[in-house]
């Protein structure tokens, strides 16, 4: 197995480990209409990277931690029963949208409570979440016959789901009895996959950016650290040559891109005479790479047929 893959199954295991390693901690599930505190939390997770950056193992750690929390934003709240498969941009970076006050009832009761249990959320326009019994929180008390009271998570490992409000509105799952809300499972998906992605590359916020590239690229082994360079002849001498030259150095580009040997960067070195003509280019995209190499034209120099600089457009190339 390659590097990669060894780092992607250590975060998918770091990820599946917070379930239990956090059990105890509210607002890292985004229980209890702890929500604040796990915006906050998300919010940190950035800073808290950066300071491990020196430390791989505990790099991974916390990156799994924040990834759940993520996550469980979509599975736990009701952000998707008000506004269904999509990300909620601002979780974890901007301001938060308002949450249910502690003595705000959320859902209504519902005597079926080891099935499904839809449309028994009676807030909107503000978000909410489930208390879910011994995990580091307590459901409000409501009087037995009550109408309304805070939602619960729901499922068999939840005992707050017989108290007032019964039931829940978990959607981890597609099965009934474990999650009370499984009919919107798909769209929690959905929305969760995507804010990982914004959360790791969005443009602006992501983790990529935050933490810088080298840092994200080392802990993915995206890129080997290595220079692919090139020196290429384009006096007008190479009129007949230059179009073939370029295919093959597009091709070579191409199959580097995105592959396990694509390099740290590229480098274009052009070489003519005089050597004042001669130029070298560094790009980290390779993509910038090949259509650099495409605009590359033979021309005629100032020195009619003088001997062209190859050596100081090798040169170039290195430095």
């Amino acid at each position: 197995m390659d590097t990669m893959m060894k780092t992607v199954f250590a975060l998918r295991k770091a990820v599946a480990d917070t379930q239990e390693n956090k059990k105890d901690t509210a607002y890292i599930h985004c229980h209890a209409d702890q929500i604040i505190l796990a915006h906050n939390f998300v919010k940190s997770c950035k800073q808290k990277l950066i300071a491990r950056k020196n430390d791989m193992d505990e790099f991974i750690t916390q990156l799994g931690e924040c990834l759940y929390t993520i996550q469980s934003f979509y599975s736990n709240t009701n952000w998707v029963e008000m506004y269904g498969g999509v990300a909620y941009e601002d979780f974890g970076i901007r301001n938060l949208m308002d949450v249910a006050a502690l003595e705000e009832d959320t859902c209504l009761d519902n005597a079926d409570f080891n099935s499904h249990c839809m449309n028994n959320i009676i807030v909107n326009g503000k978000l909410t979440s489930g208390y879910h019994h011994r995990r580091g929180n307590t459901k409000p008390a409501k009087a037995i016959g009550s109408s309304t009271g805070k939602c619960s998570h729901g499922g068999p490992d939840d005992d707050s789901r017989k108290l007032v409000a019964r039931c829940g509105i978990n959607k981890d799952s597609v099965t009934p009895e474990w999650s009370p809300h499984s009919h919107l499972h798909e769209q929690a998906y959905t929305a969760a996959v995507q804010a990982t992605e914004n959360f790791l590359v969005a443009n602006g916020t992501g983790l990529l950016k935050t933490i810088v590239s080298k840092l994200f690229e080392d802990t993915f082994k995206k890129r080997k650290d290595m220079t692919l360079a090139f020196a290429i002849d384009y006096t007008s001498s190479m009129a007949d040559a230059i179009d073939t030259i370029k295919r093959h150095v597009i091709e070579l580009i191409t199959t580097t891109v995105g592959s396990a040997d694509e390099p740290a960067d590229y480098v274009l070195s052009l070489f003519h005479d005089p050597v004042s003509l001669n130029s070298a280019h560094r790009y980290v995209d390779g993509h910038v790479m090949i259509n650099k190499v495409q605009a590359i034209e033979a021309e005629n120099g100032d020195n009619g047929d003088c001997p062209e600089y190859a050596s100081a457009g090798i040169l170039a190339g290195i430095i």
